[in-house]
């Protein structure tokens, strides 16, 4: 070996690890900062591409389930964008980032090979939310200042993302990782730091963030982890008991503060109210109009839909035959599923519920930790979904594919079929 062609190995090999880090810090950067997660994703990427043993780990990521499947949702939306480019509607969706982030499960499976290498990028996407977490509570105590929005819009007290929804549902995962890193802590210390964590967390979506999506995701997934505890077959009171009692603190505190009852029953039927008798755009007046006029959208077009990225704009057009509706007009209709209906037609959202219920089968695969935990996200983006667009917001899409990259057991499996495929 040259000492020219030494150089050129280590050099790659310093780059896969760098590869590797960039991925461990999008997913720290993912609740705090959308350009710096960006950055380090194209980095990534870079990095994946030029780094050591590209064609092994390209052919390991092959094998990867939840790369796969992401692949196949893009090839769906691939397909959705050139439908709307036939049908003379352009092809703008060719080029954003709501097709494209697809491909990242891929990218991340070629770099994290390993369990503990994705255990590391969980960790990271953890520590980043907890600052979140922690710069909330600093400014509920007023030790930090409010951002300067929050002066015009009370909801944004006490939020770092750019909205309190963005921030509630990272919140939301956060509790149910420390929660499903419970029975793995070593010692007692870190035993009680999940709980801390996971108690902090839920009561700051209870208590200080006004996300009504927020509130109505922590409902299911409080009871999933109700019944991971009941259901357990080996009963540990100094484990179990906490969590029990964090469960009942929560809820009990949830319907003690009077502003959650506010914003989940009063103000709802009031806005509806207000909406029906008035035409006010409240949030849910609004939510209502948007799920109407899409559901027309979708009844035009019900096998194939619009086209990817096609909402927004022929949205835009029917509202300008109507009079009045300035107030309503929004960049998604606040309903993940009738957007996928509305873009990619009936055939589009069959192949999501196949995916999603693919998915679920994965999952069910995990070892324990993992699979509370990644069931906690399928639950957060199935019942968040019912009352917001996930996949059509840069920070909540990042958020979900990053973290479904990440399955730790996951890669033993593409490993273990890699090395079979190389051997046949």
């Amino acid at each position: 070996m040259t000492p020219s062609t030494a150089l050129v190995r280590d050099a790659r090999s310093r780059l896969l690890v760098a590869g590797r880090g960039c991925v461990v810090l999008a997913l720290f950067c993912v609740p705090l900062n959308k350009p710096l997660t960006s950055c380090f994703i194209v980095l990534a990427g870079l990095a994946s591409l030029a780094g050591a043993e590209t064609r092994a780990r390209w052919r390991q990521a092959w094998h990867d389930p939840i790369a796969k499947g992401m692949l196949v949702w893009a090839a769906v939306l691939l397909a959705s964008a050139l439908h709307a480019l036939a049908a003379g509607h352009g092809g703008s969706a060719l080029r954003g980032s709501s097709l494209w982030t697809f491909l990242l499960p891929m990218v991340v499976a070629s770099l994290l090979q390993t369990p503990q290498q994705r255990w590391r990028a969980l960790y990271g996407f953890a520590a980043g939310t907890t600052l979140v977490l922690l710069a909330s509570w600093l400014m509920a105590a007023g030790l930090l200042p409010q951002r300067a929005i929050a002066e015009q819009m009370a909801s944004m007290r006490n939020t770092v993302f750019k909205e309190y929804t963005q921030q509630g549902l990272a919140t939301l995962l956060l509790a149910a990782f420390a929660l499903s890193r419970l029975p793995r802590a070593a010692t007692r210390p870190r035993h009680w730091l999940a709980i801390a964590i996971a108690v902090l967390a839920l009561l700051n979506v209870a208590l200080l963030l006004g996300s009504r999506t927020s509130y109505l995701a922590a409902v299911p997934l409080l009871l999933y982890w109700l019944w991971v505890v009941c259901r357990a077959t080996a009963w540990r009171w100094r484990l179990h008991l906490p969590v029990i009692g964090l469960c009942l603190v929560v809820g009990g505190s949830a319907i003690a503060v009077s502003d959650i009852g506010e914003r989940l029953l009063r103000s709802v039927s009031t806005e509806v109210s207000r909406y029906a008798q008035h035409g006010d755009a409240t949030s849910s007046g609004t939510r209502l109009w948007l799920w109407q006029h899409t559901v027309d959208m979708v009844s035009e077009a019900p096998m194939l839909g619009r086209g990817l990225g096609q909402w927004r704009p022929q949205y835009q057009t029917r509202m300008d035959d109507i009079q009045g509706a300035a107030p309503f007009i929004v960049a998604h209709p606040h309903q993940e599923y009738l957007l996928v209906l509305a873009e990619e037609g009936a055939l589009g959202f069959a192949a999501l519920l196949i995916l999603l219920v693919l998915l679920a089968r994965v999952i069910q695969r995990l070892p324990a930790p993992q699979r509370h935990f990644f069931n906690s996200v399928l639950i957060l983006y199935l019942v968040a979904g019912l009352g917001n667009g996930l996949v059509s917001d840069y920070t909540h899409r990042n958020t979900f594919v990053l973290l479904l990259s990440c399955m730790p057991a996951v890669a033993v499996w593409a490993r273990r079929n890699a090395r079979v495929d190389r051997h046949d």
